[in-house]
């Protein structure tokens, strides 16, 4: 499902989720470090814009993001969603 479909996204600024579309999708031919660097922009841009990311749209990013990396990559992001989201106050 497109994140600009979502309806957690309902309501925010279009130009910003097509955008945010965009870096998700071509984040698959990049390291992992770069990957973090499009994030924290992401990040920063919502911030700028006064976008919150609710609980309900962080999880639509990440389930966007994993749908298009490759299948071999997913369970590896699977466990690294895992792994960060287990830990409490970092």
């Amino acid at each position: 499902m497109k994140l600009s479909e979502n309806p957690a996204f309902q309501g925010v600024d279009q130009d910003f989720v097509s955008r945010l579309e965009t870096i998700l999708s071509s984040a698959n031919y990049k390291s992992n470090v770069e990957i973090l660097g499009l994030l924290m922009a992401i990040s920063n841009e919502a911030n700028q814009k006064n976008i919150p990311f609710t609980p309900e749209m962080q999880l639509a990013i990440l389930q966007y993001f994993k749908s298009q990396l490759p299948k071999n990559q997913r369970g590896q992001f699977d466990a690294l969603v895992k792994m960060l989201s287990s830990k409490k106050g970092f």
